[in-house]
C-alpha cells in the first residue's frame, strides 16, 4: 500500500528507467517495489539489488500486477499497451518513460494522449534523470488521485458488433 511502483519490461530497455527510480528512491521516504520483466529477470534483480537502497524491494514481475496499481500511491513505467490500461483501470497516479528508441513512436503517442488526462506525467527517455523523476512524482503524490476509467475497456466485443454489422 502506498508504495512507489516501478516497472519496464525485459532487457536493457528498463536500464535508465530503474537506474533513475532507484536514484530517486534515495530521496524519499516511501517504500519502493521495482519490477523486473524478461526472461533475464532474476540476475538484473540480483544486480540491482546491489546497489539498490533499503527502502527498495526489488523482484521479477508479477502477475498481480494490475491489482497492485490499485493500492500503489504512484506508478513509474513505459507506456505499453497493457500497462496503459492497466494505469487507467487503477486510477494510479503515473509518470510515463515511453519506449522510444530508434523510429518507435506508439509509446510516445499513448503517453502524451495520456498526459492529457489528470494524474499522468510523460518524461522523454532522454531528458529522464532523478530530479525530473523525482519532481514529477512529487507534484502526482501532491495532487488527488484520479477517478479510475470503468468503461471502453471492450474492444474485442466491440468489434464483433461492427464486423457483424458489416455483413
Amino acid at each position: 500500500k502506498d508504495e512507489i511502483l516501478v516497472t519496464a519490461g525485459g532487457g536493457d530497455v528498463g536500464t535508465a528507467l530503474f537506474t533513475a527510480a532507484l536514484a530517486s528512491a534515495t530521496q524519499s521516504y516511501r517504500r519502493w517495489r521495482v519490477l523486473v520483466g524478461g526472461r533475464d529477470a532474476a540476475a538484473r534483480v540480483a544486480q540491482l539489488t546491489r546497489v539498490a537502497p533499503g527502502n527498495v524491494l526489488l523482484e521479477p514481475t508479477r502477475p498481480d500486477f494490475p491489482a497492485m496499481l490499485h493500492v500503489a500511491g504512484a506508478s513509474v513505467s513505459m507506456c505499453g499497451y497493457n500497462t496503459a490500461l492497466d494505469l487507467l483501470q487503477s486510477g494510479c497516479p503515473s509518470v510515463l518513460i515511453p519506449f522510444d528508441a530508434g523510429s518507435e513512436v506508439e509509446q510516445t503517442l499513448r503517453g502524451q494522449a495520456l498526459a492529457q488526462r489528470p494524474g499522468f506525467e510523460v518524461i522523454k527517455s532522454a531528458d529522464l534523470d532523478t530530479a525530473r523523476l523525482t519532481a514529477a512524482l512529487d507534484r502526482l503524490l501532491q495532487a488527488p488521485r484520479r477517478d479510475k476509467v470503468t468503461t471502453g475497456f471492450d474492444g474485442a466485443a466491440q468489434t464483433v458488433r461492427i464486423v457483424t454489422k458489416l455483413r
